[in-house]
């Protein structure tokens, strides 16, 4: 129990973050009044989602500033602003109704993992490891919000409609969803690195060689060992299956979503370089620079995302290679038994992230969103 507190005090400003979002917290709610509060301000959050973009979207066809503008960028930015609205909603009716009940039992069993194979000095160390990352991604997550969702850049404009900043609150919500998805994700990761952990030590013969394990008994505590591993890796890929259902809409339509603002993010920083070299007319640096940054947040989102479950996965293939090399070192029939079943459940319960069988998140994934939106930016050129 005190471990499973530990791991919670570390996600304690995310989880207070997600409450006040609607999303939901890696705590368990005892009380039922807690719990239908927090499905009221996730309804009341789709709700004034809903309402601001349509309210903004009649408000913007009477606004000069938007009037002004070419059809184009006021199609992109309606598809901006409609992307957005999406990503919110579907981050709080899915993630916060699925995975509400879930988060606080992934948490006791990620606690319970680490209470088994770690001493307490390493888990105050990764502990206060992890509750230093989640601080500083939510300070920079809350910096980049205030400014870009604030003073919207990428069109330059500085002056809003109460009905445009209704939705303001409720898109972080996508943001901190993407901050929970991938801090689940890396957790997930940190434990299949503990279990090839042990198996290296099993393998190096910290306790005992396998090579030379004779005798029944000792064979008996190790078959017990790499059943508890077995247990173990169970436990993780189901908890990584369940994040994935959890999260996997959400992720689909950040996905998109991000890869469109990178195509035209990339579009007007052309556009701005272009005008510079020419001189045609007067651009802010400032301006540039924002764009610039716009850019890398959204790249970085996407890379995020993908680079944490392609980690993830390679680690849980890590663990397979470790039971290749102890079924190597073993002369123990009954241990050898033992590994080959390991061996037969991690190749059935590979770690894949692949959400309603769409696509494999992984780091191939990144490389071709930049490939594509490279491509359908040379053809928004050509026209």
């Amino acid at each position: 129990m005190g471990t499973s507190q530990s791991l919670y005090k570390s996600l304690l400003p995310l989880s207070y973050f997600s409450t006040c979002l609607g999303l939901p917290n890696f705590k368990k709610n005892k009380s039922v009044l807690t719990y239908k509060l927090q499905l009221l301000l996730s309804v009341v959050l789709i709700i004034e989602n809903i309402l601001g973009y349509i309210l903004g979207f009649f408000s913007r066809l009477h606004k000069s500033e938007f009037q002004e503008r070419s059809v184009i960028r006021r199609i992109i930015f309606e598809s901006y602003s409609i992307g957005n609205c999406i990503s919110s909603v579907a981050a709080l009716t899915i993630i916060s109704t699925r995975m509400r009940k879930f988060l606080p039992l992934i948490l006791e069993k990620l606690s319970y993992i680490d209470n088994s194979i770690l001493d307490i000095h390493r888990k105050r160390s990764i502990y206060l490891k992890l509750k230093t990352c989640v601080c500083v991604t939510i300070f920079f997550t809350v910096v980049i919000f205030v400014y870009f969702r604030i003073y919207d850049s990428m069109f330059w404009v500085t002056s809003f409609t109460p009905s445009e900043v209704m939705p303001l609150f409720s898109m972080l919500t996508p943001d901190f969803a993407c901050v929970q998805f991938i801090t689940l994700i890396l957790l997930i990761r940190q434990r299949f690195k503990f279990v090839v952990e042990v198996l290296e030590g099993l393998c190096v013969g910290k306790r005992l060689f396998l090579c030379e394990i004779n005798t029944l008994i000792s064979a008996e505590l190790y078959r017990t060992h790499i059943r508890k591993l077995r247990f173990w890796y169970n436990d993780l890929f189901e908890m990584s299956q369940v994040i994935m259902n959890c999260y996997g809409f959400y992720v689909l339509a950040e996905l998109c979503v991000t890869t469109e603002k990178i195509i035209f993010s990339m579009f007007y920083i052309i556009r701005v370089i272009n005008t510079i070299s020419s001189g045609n007319s007067p651009i802010l640096w400032s301006n540039f620079a924002e764009l610039i940054l716009l850019f890398s947040v959204y790249l970085l989102k996407i890379a995020g995302i993908s680079y944490a479950c392609h980690v993830t996965s390679s680690e849980a293939k890590n663990v397979l290679s470790m039971v290749h090399k102890l079924m190597l070192k073993t002369n123990s029939q009954q241990v050898l038994v033992e590994l080959q079943m390991f061996r037969d459940q991690i190749r059935v319960q590979e770690v894949i992230f692949k959400p309603y069988g769409i696509l494999t998140l992984n780091l191939h994934l990144f490389h071709s969103i930049l490939a594509t939106s490279v491509t359908y930016l040379v053809i928004i050129f050509q026209f």
